[in-house]
């Protein structure tokens, strides 16, 4: 089953461009050929990530809320999902990270950080964690700048 969002005729205000704006200044890319490089978003991702963090505009009961209480991603391989997982659990995480919306300036959301954030990252089993998400959020931490900012561990 793929369910899938309805073309909406208004466009709705987003976090997205500072959430991407703040992690091509805070982070890396992680395991691969580009480890350690500053992080670039491509067009595709961009979008998806405005499209994940849109809110409820002004004058709505739910004004700056997430649109979206849930979001499920499939795209090809190859197309460093992981890596866009990664990088979105570490600004969900960082304390200064846009990542809610904390109020308004010209009808557009003013992004800030989550007051005590909890993020799940799963997987099947425990070679998947330590090569997969947690790894590849453990890899952009380690070497990125803002990773004195975190107590990262091996568990």
């Amino acid at each position: 089953m793929i369910l899938t969002v309805p073309h909406d005729s208004m466009l709705f205000p987003t976090l997205g461009p500072q959430i991407c704006d703040w992690i091509v200044a805070e982070l890396c890319f992680g395991p691969g050929d580009l480890r350690g490089n500053p992080a670039v978003i491509d067009e595709e991702k961009r979008g998806l990530i405005y499209r994940m963090y849109e809110v409820f505009p002004q004058g709505h009961p739910q004004a700056g809320r997430r649109r979206f209480r849930r979001v499920g991603l499939s795209l090809r391989k190859g197309t460093a999902k992981t890596e866009l997982a990664a990088w979105l659990a570490a600004a969900e995480l960082h304390h200064q990270a846009p990542v809610r919306c904390v109020g308004w300036k010209k009808g557009q959301p003013i992004g800030g950080p989550v007051t005590d954030p909890f993020v799940v990252l799963v997987a099947y089993t425990e070679e998947q964690s330590d090569e997969l998400a947690y790894g590849a959020l453990r890899c952009i931490l380690e070497e990125s700048a803002i990773g004195k900012d975190f107590d990262i561990g091996l568990e």
